[in-house]
C-alpha cells in the first residue's frame, strides 16, 4: 500500500496509470470480499 502511495509523488509516472489502476483494484477488492463472504457463510451452514 506504501508502494502505491509512494508511486503518486515520484515524477514521471503518468496520472492516466491511476486512473486506470484504483478503479481495477476497487473491482477486485469487491470481488475478493464478495467472493470470501459467500465461502465463509457456505462453511457456516455446512457445521
Amino acid at each position: 500500500m506504501s508502494l502505491g502511495i509512494s508511486l503518486k509523488f515520484i515524477p514521471g509516472v503518468p496520472n492516466e496509470f491511476f486512473a486506470s489502476f484504483y478503479p481495477g483494484l476497487g473491482t477486485a477488492l469487491i470481488v475478493a470480499g464478495a467472493t470470501f463472504l459467500a465461502n465463509w457463510t457456505n462453511a457456516s451452514e455446512a457445521q
